[in-house]
């Protein structure tokens, strides 16, 4: 289940919201610094492997000396790995900044209720999840940024009905604008896909793909292409 945090600017400062987080310290600490035992390692190994389920994840906690360890092999896998970081900074920015600056857009032209909203707690709001980052998952993190910056903007009401996102009077440049925004929208619906996890480039995994790909994939497999990539009894066992 996903959840969404929203904070009420006008009710709540910075340091009300730095000292809500610190509640996750403890469990934090409990998580980290308490090693997971080899015999519970090697059972949940013997389990998956046993269904032909993804053993990467248990196989990485098992190198290392502990749940802690796992910490310094995330950090060099995702965010000192060139590679994996400029993706997750390019997920992180397209799930975020839009909300940041629609805010400054609803405020500019005078749509929000409220006139002292400040977008930067937005920043706050989702930087646990922005964290979460080093540790890979992509996907997950993204999804949940997403959903908070949603719920962030949703709270605050408006004053007045939005009948068109427009950035300018010049009907010319605004028609420019417009059709910008249609190719960055179509481009990242049907040629983007989010990498999960990993690492990325030893997989040959880029943000190129999403339903275009799966289009192309489906008519492989209707044709029954000799390819076994596109072989359903190959690929899933029962």
């Amino acid at each position: 289940m996903h959840c969404a945090i929203t904070i009420n600017t006008a009710k709540k400062n910075y340091k009300k919201i730095i000292l809500n987080y610190l509640i996750f310290i403890i469990p934090i600490i409990i998580i980290f610094f308490l090693p997971v035992k080899d015999i519970t390692i090697q059972k949940m190994i013997a389990d998956l492997s046993a269904r032909n389920l993804f053993t990467d994840a248990i196989i990485a906690v098992a190198s290392t000396k502990g749940n802690l360890e796992i910490i310094n092999y995330e950090l060099n896998t995702n965010l000192f790995n060139f590679y994996n970081f400029k993706i997750n900074l390019f997920f992180i920015i397209v799930s975020t900044i839009p909300y940041y600056f629609f805010i400054t857009y609803l405020k500019s032209y005078n749509f929000l209720k409220n006139k002292k909203i400040n977008q930067n707690y937005l920043l706050v709001v989702i930087f646990p999840y922005l964290s979460l980052f080093a540790i890979g998952d992509t996907g997950r993190w993204i999804n949940l940024i997403s959903f908070t910056s949603l719920t962030f903007i949703s709270q605050f009401p408006l004053k007045k009905k939005v009948q068109s996102f427009k950035l300018t009077k010049q009907k010319n440049l605004q028609y420019l604008i417009n059709f910008i925004y249609f190719i960055i929208i179509l481009i990242y619906i049907f040629f983007i896909r989010m990498p999960h996890c990993c690492d990325l480039q030893k997989k040959g995994i880029t943000i190129w793909g999403g339903i275009s790909e799966k289009i192309l994939a489906f008519s492989k497999i209707i044709s029954k292409d000799k390819d076994d990539f596109y072989n359903i009894n190959k690929r899933f066992k029962e």
